[in-house]
């Protein structure tokens, strides 16, 4: 199960009074069969707060017994692995893992119970990201365009981390996210001995030595994580979950 950022195509259900469901996609039986044993189903990411509004308004309209109706997964299915992944990732008992054979039975092309579901996040559907442009990247760093971007990947992927922020800062195209993201996802998926937690100490020592003539370049939005966005990192448990 992966989840993306929804996009405004059509109706889950009726519109509810104070629901944002109402304009998103779910597209929560788009089916890519990677092989003949996968099946995925892409839906729509629900932050808690938006969560718990969307859980209200039902509970509000359809009554409370709304939440524990066997078909559950087919009536709310934004909802349903939503609350899962929540639930899951903060180690909360719940029944909802019980409902997960149905949710695929009908599914599978041969009707048969899944025997591993594994939940995770689509980090950005910004298509320019570097981590996503990586191969375009390296075909096409003799070109002036490419250049400068294809050492920020070089420096990125040798560890050194302060020539990467100074180069993008300056580099980087509009469609680009903030440095930190962009340099976090990078290294996250091609460095083998990656950490999280190395990284952002090192990110937050690179921005302080950034030169003064590049520091205009720097955005509010590149700031390092703070100190209670790291806390709540810990408290959670990690992003890929199996059931």
């Amino acid at each position: 199960i992966s989840f993306a950022m929804p996009e405004p195509i059509r109706k889950e259900r009726n519109t509810r009074s104070g629901s944002v469901l109402s304009t998103m996609n779910p597209r929560t039986l788009k089916k890519q069969e990677e092989n003949k044993n996968t099946q995925n189903i892409e839906i729509p990411y629900l932050s808690p707060i938006v969560l718990r509004k969307e859980v209200e308004c039902v509970l509000e309209s359809d009554g409370p017994t709304e939440m524990v109706k066997q078909n559950l997964v087919e009536s709310h299915s934004i909802l349903f692995w939503n609350m899962l992944w929540w639930f899951t990732r903060e180690e909360l008992d719940s029944g909802l893992p019980l409902c997960i054979p149905a949710a695929f039975r009908s599914l599978h092309p041969n009707n048969k119970l899944c025997q591993t579901v594994v939940l995770s996040t689509e980090w950005s559907n910004n298509t320019s990201a570097l981590y996503k442009t990586f191969e375009e990247l390296s075909q096409n760093k003799e070109l002036s365009e490419f250049a400068q971007l294809w050492r920020v990947v070089e420096h990125t992927m040798q560890d050194d981390l302060q020539s990467a922020c100074n180069l993008f800062c300056r580099h980087r195209a509009p469609s680009h996210a903030a440095m930190y993201r962009e340099l976090l996802f990078l290294s996250a998926a091609y460095k083998n001995d990656f950490s999280p937690l190395i990284f952002d100490d090192d990110y937050e020592d690179c921005l302080t030595r950034i030169p003064t003539m590049s520091q205009s370049y720097v955005n509010i939005e590149d700031r390092p994580m703070t100190l209670s966005d790291k806390h709540c990192r810990q408290l959670f448990a990690w992003l890929g979950l199996e059931l």
